[in-house]
């Protein structure tokens, strides 16, 4: 579960911030100093300390603990104004920490407001920068990512579909995992393969006769868009057979 906890712009070295099991605070992650006093003042959105630390010789892409960054701890203390002025002074969104995922990838989720990765991606951010698992923005959005974070991934040039070392079948098959039918859609009309196959080489309509839905349900309105999107490539998709019937009329385009 995402955790963050706010306190103002007085910041505790001590005060932790991270997910599930993960958390790090900020004298964990940076010497005491200029480095970790660039990461309080940008977590805090504090431009003008910004400025002090780099003026203080404070290094924007300092690697500390985990190869987590200043721009890193910004962003995870959800912090935009601060995760901006880094980026305007130099910071790098590519950098990969060492375990943990990259800017890139965290930014393209929910928890965080559009907002960073537009930033990001108009300061080089990579749209397909991979995470130490072959992991990429665009799949982390399939995942768990808003339209918004989608369109502007897709904006910015991201490969629709699954790159050399990108397990599981790439975006495709991250937004059909995750129930998104819409985001399946709208990457087979962009033109993603449609016969793509996870590393289990399975295919997408082996997995759409798999898990059935409510019927009467967003999702199942959207799979079938898929099921018809495929008919058209000669790529038959049967619904699960044991699926409940429809009690709802169909809208106008799947009658």
């Amino acid at each position: 579960m995402f955790v963050v906890t706010h306190t103002g712009c007085a910041y505790s070295p001590t005060r932790k911030v991270g997910y599930g099991g993960d958390k790090w605070s900020l004298a964990d992650v940076f010497p005491a100093g200029p480095s970790r006093e660039l990461a309080a003042a940008a977590a805090s959105g504090d431009l003008a300390g910004i400025d002090r630390a780099l003026k203080a010789g404070a290094d924007v892409n300092f690697r500390g603990a985990n190869g987590f960054t200043p721009l890193w701890w910004a962003a995870w203390d959800q912090n935009v104004k601060g995760f901006t002025r880094l980026l305007e002074r130099g910071a790098n969104p590519n950098a990969v920490p060492t375990e943990n995922s990259p800017v890139m990838n965290n930014i393209a989720e929910v928890f965080w407001p559009v907002e960073f990765l537009k930033v990001a991606l108009a300061h080089g951010g990579n749209p397909d920068l991979a995470a130490k698992n072959g992991r990429r923005p665009l799949t982390a959005a399939m995942q768990q990512g808003t339209r918004e974070h989608v369109d502007a991934l897709l904006a910015a040039g991201a490969s629709i579909n699954a790159l050399p070392g990108e397990r599981g079948g790439g975006p495709v098959f991250a937004a059909m995992m995750a129930g998104r039918f819409d985001y399946v859609l709208l990457l087979l009309e962009k033109g993603a393969d449609p016969a793509v196959k996870d590393n289990l080489g399975r295919d997408l309509a082996y997995y759409i006769g798999m898990f059935p839905y409510d019927p009467n349900s967003d999702h199942y309105l959207w799979r079938e868009r898929v099921i018809r999107f495929l008919a058209g490539k000669g790529i038959v998709a049967n619904a699960p057979v044991k699926e409940r019937k429809r009690t709802k009329p169909l809208p106008a385009d799947l009658r």
